[in-house]
């Protein structure tokens, strides 16, 4: 009788070492499946994205991606806080947006597969999964439900911004500020 590949009935021992990696595998896939995003994937796709992903650990004020920097990765924030920056002219950061925990970012740019467009920095000592292009894109193409769920993220990101420049511009207008010329445009 043939018992794991021997004949002799021997079993192979478990290394530590093996132990390990399926026990981080274990504990990407769990955090992988907190996130309403991917919650309803079939643990398949979920060991697919915690395969392709690694742990990322980012200390208080370090940059985790800045902009005109490859999309070749996702960030899912598992404990933290981090900003998204948008570098204005003459180099000043304009926080745009936070990140907290079960939040995905940087799915824009490997989507587009374009450069990214913003700064993403740790306003505390933070930890990512950092989830690779090849991986999260064969999850989006197989699976209409994490597809359509980005673009509902996506939407509504875009329509808070939306609500953030009326503000600016109602501001800038009671402070004198003239768009008559940029209005005619």
């Amino acid at each position: 009788r043939q018992v794991d590949g021997r004949i002799d009935g021997g079993c192979r021992k478990e290394s530590d070492q093996d132990s390990d990696i399926r026990q981080d595998l274990n504990r990407k896939i769990a955090e992988i499946a907190k996130v309403e995003l991917f919650s309803g994937l079939d643990r398949k796709q979920q060991r697919l994205l915690a395969f392709g992903s690694q742990w990322y650990k980012a200390e208080a004020d370090k940059k985790i991606f800045e902009v005109d920097e490859e999309g070749d990765a996702a960030y899912l924030c598992i404990k933290g806080l981090a900003g998204l920056y948008w570098v204005a002219e003459g180099g000043e950061n304009r926080k745009i947006s936070e990140v907290a925990p079960g939040r995905l970012v940087g799915d824009l740019s490997v989507i587009l597969k374009e450069r990214r467009t913003l700064d993403l920095v740790a306003l505390e000592d933070c930890m990512f999964l950092r989830i690779g292009a090849s991986e999260l894109m064969a999850v989006i193409e197989n699976d209409a439900m994490v597809a359509s769920s980005i673009m509902r993220t996506v939407a509504g990101h875009l329509t808070g911004t939306v609500s953030v420049l009326r503000e600016m511009r109602t501001y800038s207008i009671e402070k004198g500020v003239d768009f008559s010329e940029f209005d005619a445009k």
